[in-house]
């Protein structure tokens, strides 16, 4: 199941329209729209450097610094996660309302801008492939030690885990009942359609409720 939430600001700029029920507004809205979750594998791929120190130690246990270095790790692994979309669209919108009554507000409302489509991994497990290391050790035979440390898991990037923007539509039914001059009850149900032709996809709202204020 998708979750959905909306954010939104209107301001009326017609009344009266077709016979007097109707009006028209303009406004914008910010919706937030998180995917159901699919559990699955992911693929994850390292490359950085990390910092290593040759050292010599003296008769009193003191380190002393011969030479440092980085070297580079590059590789790739897999693991275990739960993946979903939590996307973040911004739009303008136009709404057209009809008055059932002075308490029963009724209204389509269409809307264009952008979205942030935003992959998210979590629950990552069975990772395979990567590698951490926390390295000091000193040969008395050969007189040196090497110091070194690195975490394949903390410089992974998984694929397909980059943000993406596109521009995005939306279209809603809804209706509101205002319980006083000023608050209503709102319920809501309709789509956001994230750029059709590179398949990102489409997130439905089959029905939220929610409040609203008129100032």
């Amino acid at each position: 199941m998708d979750y959905h939430g909306k954010l939104a600001f209107e301001h009326g700029i017609a009344d009266g329209l077709f016979g007097g029920k109707f009006s028209l507004g303009i406004g914008v809205s910010a919706i937030n729209s998180i995917t159901e979750k699919a559990e699955g594998t992911v693929i994850g791929t390292y490359d950085y450097s990390y910092h290593w120190v040759k050292y010599e130690r003296n008769k009193y246990g003191s380190n002393k610094y011969l030479e440092s270095g980085d070297k580079q790790r590059t590789g790739q692994g897999t693991a275990d996660a739960d993946s979903y979309r939590d996307d973040v669209s911004l739009m303008l919108q136009l709404s057209l309302h009809y008055n059932v009554s002075d308490k029963l507000d009724t209204y389509l409302t269409i809307g264009g801008g952008g979205c942030a489509i935003i992959p998210v991994f979590a629950n990552i497990h069975n990772e395979k492939g990567f590698a951490k290391m926390d390295h000091d050790e000193y040969d008395a035979r050969l007189g040196w030690g090497m110091q070194y440390s690195f975490n394949d898991l903390d410089h992974v990037k998984w694929d397909g885990g980059d943000t993406k923007f596109a521009p995005s539509a939306s279209a809603f039914i809804g209706a509101r009942y205002y319980f006083s001059s000023h608050w209503a009850a709102q319920i809501e149900a309709g789509l956001v359609g994230m750029n059709i032709k590179k398949s990102f996809g489409h997130v439905y709202n089959l029905g939220s409720i929610g409040v609203c204020y008129k100032f």
